[in-house]
């Protein structure tokens, strides 16, 4: 078996990204890097009802922000207006989960906190940015982690990239059900869990 094929079937197991790196012997950002590329997997069966569910008992959802705003100030969950967002909001409501929104410029946002709209994003940003982004989102994650175990996170690759090791690393178990998906790929499986 290939070093790819070892990671992907370590994390088939159900290991974390980090631990996976420290079994096998290689630097985290590789077994990150194969990981991201691979098919996102589907996190729970089909209901009774044929539709494919997702269980987000427990976690914590971070979702992200989209640049389509209302023009007013309004609760953080009513401002982002884009299908994407109000389809992962649905879902998220749905089970009643707790969340939260990463928000490139406030970092994180509770749902209800209203706030005006703004003209931001991190796929515009520079790595150092988007590094001290994460640093402080991180911070203002911290009170909403304690006693977590998972965090469910629906978001870029620029929302996550410095986020996730940092809480791979904390211990949590962290899934990004949407990772490799492309805009309409993930619409359709939003679609498939309403």
């Amino acid at each position: 078996m290939s070093v790819s094929e070892d990671i992907r079937a370590l994390a088939r197991e159900g290991l974390k990204v980090a631990e996976i790196a420290r079994q096998l012997g290689i630097r985290y950002q590789h077994a990150y890097n194969v990981l991201k590329q691979s098919p996102a997997p589907s996190l729970t069966a089909p209901d009774g009802q044929g539709k494919a569910s997702l269980d987000l008992t427990n976690a914590l959802v971070l979702v992200s922000c989209v640049s389509q705003k209302l023009s007013r100030p309004a609760p953080a969950q009513l401002l982002y207006r884009s299908e994407w967002f109000l389809k992962v909001r649905k879902l998220v409501e749905s089970q009643k989960a707790d969340w939260l929104i990463l928000s490139a410029l406030h970092g994180v946002v509770v749902p209800d906190a209203e706030i005006a709209p703004y003209e931001k994003t991190l796929n515009a940003a520079g790595v150092i940015e988007r590094r001290a982004w994460a640093e402080t989102t991180l911070q203002q994650l911290g009170p909403y982690l304690i006693g977590r175990q998972r965090i469910v996170i629906f978001a870029g690759q620029r929302y996550r990239e410095f986020l996730l090791p940092a809480l791979n690393g904390g211990g949590y178990e962290v899934d990004v059900p949407m990772a490799n998906l492309r805009i309409g790929e993930q619409l359709a499986w939003l679609a498939a869990r309403s």
